[in-house]
């Protein structure tokens, strides 16, 4: 399994879709319904998480911005309240690429788990942003986790 720049869950039990001072943020942004904006409108006013997300990049190619922004879903904050109980996974191999700050957190934790880590200071987007390097990352820790069977 390979993580990009996400919230690695625990090795077992309860696993919540983000992290509690995340899910506040957003919970503060749905309407009396439970509706969410589309997550690119989430960092609105805030220019320091919008260009540690990319949003400020993407948006600078307006077509480009508007084919992403159009293919994001409706999302209700109810969904945000769902668990996934895990049966214990931590024989898994595993691999995390960090590609912004926003996942520190979680490179550190991917480390703790020793597991092989590729950290670069990019965006959140990055992957949409820089595909080409993204897909050597993922082959780069795919063949080391290939190694370590």
């Amino acid at each position: 399994m390979i993580i990009v720049d996400g919230d690695i869950p625990p090795i077992e039990g309860a696993a919540y879709p983000v992290r509690p001072a995340l899910h506040a943020f957003i919970r503060n942004l749905a309407g009396a319904d439970g509706s969410l904006p589309v997550w690119s409108k989430w960092f609105d006013g805030d220019g320091h998480r919008a260009s540690l997300v990319g949003i400020d990049i993407l948006k600078s190619d307006r077509s480009a911005f508007a084919q992403f922004e159009n293919g994001l879903p409706k999302m209700h904050i109810s969904w945000f309240d769902e668990t996934i109980d895990l049966a214990r996974w931590d024989h898994v191999p595993a691999g995390f690429i960090q590609t912004s700050r926003l996942y520190d957190h979680a490179t550190v934790e991917a480390r703790r788990r020793g597991w092989p880590v590729i950290d670069w200071a990019g965006t959140h987007l990055d992957p949409t942003l820089r595909p080409a390097e993204t897909a050597n990352a993922i082959a780069a820790i795919a063949r080391t986790l290939g190694a370590i069977r």
